[in-house]
């Protein structure tokens, strides 16, 4: 954001979309995030485009990352809010993090993409999806858990590798990726913050789009319609009557109660 308002840059607000990731493909700890950037921004009444062919100077990008990142958890250690590994030091941590802010930090910046719904698609597919689609699960028995993933070789080409983990290993590496309660995984920053919808009214006005409105939601019939799209997926598959909702069931923190036992009739 302060690299856009520099008139240097851009000098407008742009629309940011950030999608935290903590994943790699075998399932380990790899935590990054992918980040979605409108092609320009708003400047009072008008759409500044960028003017070069990259949207931001990578190396300005890196240095200005790194040294939020660092600073940030230099904070969090001087706070106490962040706990260090168990047997090390603030002084060893403090040393660390000033090698951190001499080597040279990898931020990827990706091409202009022609639309956004592929876009979209494809970063829903990593809030929605989850670290482990179900058919990767290869073998699952009480002794290991076998699953598929895309490795790569040394030259940067694809291939189909397998993992296997005793199951209480599989479990651990598993939840490392569940979020905390109450953590977003996706936020808004810029024209797409909750509060900023009037600047985003006023950007869409200019490529002539309706005002934003949120989407109207989607019933359980029109879901189970669009994952089973043959003629009458929603109705019972016995009676052929259509399915209706009765009550719906709050979720539960425990086990189910248990259903008390019937007292069998006692004869004389």
């Amino acid at each position: 954001m302060e690299l856009l308002a520099d008139p240097k840059h851009l000098g407008a607000e742009p629309g940011f979309l950030l999608a935290l990731h903590t994943w790699g493909r075998s399932l380990s700890l790899h935590p990054h995030i992918h980040c979605l950037i409108t092609d320009g921004g708003l400047a009072a009444e008008q759409w500044r485009e960028p003017r070069g062919s990259c949207f931001l100077p990578a190396r300005i990008v890196m240095a200005k990352f790194r040294g939020k990142f660092l600073w940030e958890v230099r904070r969090a250690i001087a706070q106490g809010t962040l706990r260090l590994p168990g047997g090390e030091s603030v002084e060893h941590w403090q040393s660390l993090l000033n090698k951190l802010g001499r080597k040279k930090w990898n931020v990827h910046l990706r091409e202009r993409y022609r639309h956004g719904d592929g876009v979209i698609q494809y970063l829903a597919r990593y809030v929605r999806g989850g670290p482990l689609r179900n058919g990767q699960l290869v073998a699952v028995n009480e002794a290991q858990v076998t699953y598929r993933y895309c490795a790569h070789n040394s030259d940067g080409a694809k291939r189909a590798a397998m993992m296997t983990l005793a199951p209480d290993a599989f479990i651990r590496r598993y939840l490392q990726h569940v979020p905390e309660p109450g953590r977003h995984i996706l936020r808004g920053y810029g024209l797409y913050a909750h509060t900023k919808t009037p600047e985003l009214d006023r950007a869409r006005n200019l490529f002539h789009q309706p005002p934003f409105a949120p989407p109207a939601r989607l019933t359980w019939q029109a879901y189970y319609q669009r994952r089973q799209p043959q003629a009458g997926a929603h109705r019972c598959t016995v009676c052929g009557a259509p399915l209706v909702r009765s009550r719906l069931l709050a979720p539960s923190k425990g086990p189910p109660a248990r259903r008390p036992r019937e007292e069998k009739p006692v004869h004389a």
